[in-house]
């Protein structure tokens, strides 16, 4: 994969010195996990910045779709893992965002933990060594639902899964203090400076 024109071996022996081991990270989600925002290589810069003797990079190719929900990736991720030629140690999820919008009854919280645990199990079982953090998703106008997400289901799927940790919090680092307005264009998409807080959050909690 590039990574701002770079194969990924010359962007070893650029930004890692005589690496001991190496470590793929793969991403799964959302418009937010996509290519076109390119947070997550520079949080793999981030990361090998600061530990050198350990090589960070993507692999296998992200599982990343816009618009797409818990229900999407329950239904498809293991057609992505069937594709995948490489597996990974580390995983980052961005999803939420795109469910945020649903009226949160019982069933569709209840579907939405069932989905969610779906995607989580089908990794966990592709890889039991395989480390998983859950982003904590937040869009403008949606804050009750995305609190909801936030400081209830998502929390009760990482309950017993002791490969799961809590990603980085939206609300706290995108929204911030201003509706998200200096970190997003949109209430939704990480523009430059959120794609920087993004890069930064998860290269502390991976590493």
């Amino acid at each position: 994969r590039s990574v701002w024109g770079f194969t990924n071996s010359l962007y070893n022996g650029l930004f890692v010195s005589n690496p001991q081991t190496f470590t793929n990270i793969l991403g799964l989600g959302d418009s937010k996990m996509t290519s076109i925002y390119n947070w997550f290589d520079r949080c793999m810069i981030n990361v090998n910045a600061t530990t050198p003797t350990n090589a960070f990079h993507e692999a296998p190719q992200r599982f990343a779709s816009s618009g797409t929900t818990a229900a999407y990736w329950a239904s498809n991720v293991q057609a992505s893992i069937a594709a995948a030629k490489e597996t990974a140690s580390k995983c980052i999820i961005i999803l939420g965002a795109n469910d945020c919008t649903s009226t949160f009854d019982t069933p569709t919280r209840n579907a939405f933990v069932t989905n969610y645990s779906t995607v989580l199990d089908a990794l966990h079982a592709w890889n039991p060594t395989m480390e998983i953090w859950l982003g904590l998703p937040w869009r403008r106008n949606f804050d009750s639902n995305c609190d909801l997400i936030c400081d209830t289901l998502i929390p009760s799927i990482i309950s017993g899964r002791s490969y799961c940790h809590l990603g980085m919090d939206e609300r706290v680092y995108i929204k911030a203090g201003d509706n998200g307005a200096t970190n997003t264009d949109d209430g939704i998409h990480p523009n430059a400076a959120g794609q920087a807080v993004f890069a930064t959050q998860y290269a502390t909690l991976i590493a």
